[in-house]
């Protein structure tokens, strides 16, 4: 068998042919793939610049979430510190009434203790005539004064210190007070 040159060219022309075409398909192929590539590349870059920006926003959010809890926090402890003090002022409220309340049954039972004394001060020997002109003022009214008040038959009582309704005896009074 023997090559002719024609053959031999006819060959090598397929082959170059073949190798050219090949080339050019895979350049094509290359080129679209590294399209491909870049484009995908590019959406990807173009995702994370979107998680960038997602992960800016939530992170400013939940910073901005944590200055409002922090604010909170503070105005929880002066609203607890308020609570406080408010209750220890309830606690002094109560124990005041308490003492008014005890202060109160106490005046009370002095005063039963007068009423039910065996001789009462008449209210009339209290709020006896006045006895000098001294003991009115100007505008006519009766003023009653130690001196005008006649106890005659009255109980001797213990006037000293403002102590009005203690120590009402039975003892007879002696003297005009």
């Amino acid at each position: 068998m023997t090559i002719t040159v024609e053959t031999f060219m006819l060959i090598s022309l397929t082959f170059a042919v073949f190798a050219a075409v090949t080339a050019i398909g895979a350049s094509i192929l290359l080129s679209v793939g590294y399209e491909r590539l870049r484009s995908g590349l590019q959406r990807l870059k173009d995702g994370l610049d979107l998680v960038s920006r997602q992960t800016s926003f939530f992170s400013e959010s939940i910073h901005k979430l944590d200055e409002k809890v922090t604010l909170v926090e503070g105005q929880t402890g002066r609203f607890s510190e308020s609570l406080d003090k408010l209750q220890g002022n309830v606690e002094r409220v109560d124990k005041q009434t308490g003492f008014f309340s005890d202060a109160i049954n106490r005046l009370e039972n002095k005063v039963r203790e007068v009423e039910n004394a065996p001789h009462p001060i008449a209210l009339q020997d209290i709020m006896a005539e006045p006895k000098s002109h001294n003991d009115t003022d100007t505008d006519g009214m009766m003023v009653v004064t130690a001196d005008s008040l006649d106890f005659g038959e009255a109980p001797h009582c213990d006037w000293s210190g403002g102590n009005f309704l203690g120590n009402v005896t039975g003892e007879k009074s002696t003297a005009v007070h």
